[in-house]
């Protein structure tokens, strides 16, 4: 009998083994769908989520997104946009679904099987996904997964998180509101002239108003020799930094 229970110990701890290299090496050809239970794609150490989350008062929509998974709030820090429109989240359905595929990496449907959202990867073909554990979904090619060919830190949508950075011409807007996942009226961008600015933005023109903040990191202003290249958010221990690297 002691030899029967140590077989079935023994089963039971390689099945979670093999739960947990699956949910943390995604391959090509999972699928998740949108359901008041949904299964996620979880970062190695549980810290972050991928998959879809209720919208509070919203009828049974739900949106493609990244959170935090140990925290009671559960806050979002990156959510899938629209193919028409990139200022409107992809809030879709119950019964829709998300799928890693080889040619364009995650795909979005919905019930019908109406393509709302890609990752559109541009070259190479995907091998497998993870979600990292500093919050980061990446897309592998290769076995050796030595290639990325898509990442969420390179698609912001209100939050950067340490380890990631904006390069000249990007930037996060707010939301407009917090249970409502649409493009807001704040936005800070890494120009293409290297200045960093906080601006208020008119919708639905989107014409930016005058910064009420500017770093000044153009090329030829007084507080810089070289315009700024990049910005980055970077954490060492229990500091946080936000930093603007130049041109060498």
């Amino acid at each position: 009998m002691a030899l029967f229970y140590e077989l079935c110990f023994l089963l039971i701890l390689l099945t979670s083994t093999a739960l947990s290299q699956t949910t943390n090496n995604i391959t090509v050809g999972t699928t998740l769908t949108a359901t008041d239970n949904s299964l996620t794609w979880l970062s190695p150490s549980t810290e972050f989520a991928f998959g879809f989350r209720k919208l509070e008062n919203q009828n049974n929509l739900f949106l493609l997104s990244i959170w935090y998974a140990n925290i009671p709030d559960k806050t979002i820090v990156w959510y899938a946009t629209t193919t028409t429109n990139t200022d409107s989240s992809a809030a879709v359905p119950r019964g829709s679904q998300v799928s890693l595929t080889a040619d364009q990496g995650l795909v979005l449907v919905d019930p019908q099987g109406k393509e709302v959202w890609s990752s559109k990867i541009v070259s190479g073909e995907a091998s497998h996904a993870v979600m990292g554990d500093e919050g980061n979904f990446v897309i592998f090619e290769g076995s050796n997964g030595d290639k990325k060919l898509w990442e969420s830190f390179d698609h912001p949508s209100d939050t950067l998180l340490p380890g990631q950075s904006l390069n000249r011409g990007e930037g996060v807007s707010s939301r407009w509101r917090e249970n409502v996942f649409s493009k807001g009226r704040f936005e800070l961008r890494l120009q293409q002239d290297g200045n960093l600015v906080l601006v208020s933005v008119n919708l639905p023109t989107e014409h930016a108003n005058e910064p009420y903040y500017a770093s000044d990191t153009y090329e030829g202003s007084n507080n810089s020799s070289n315009a700024g290249n990049r910005l980055v958010f970077n954490e060492t221990g229990n500091n946080v930094f936000i930093y603007i690297v130049y041109f060498s």
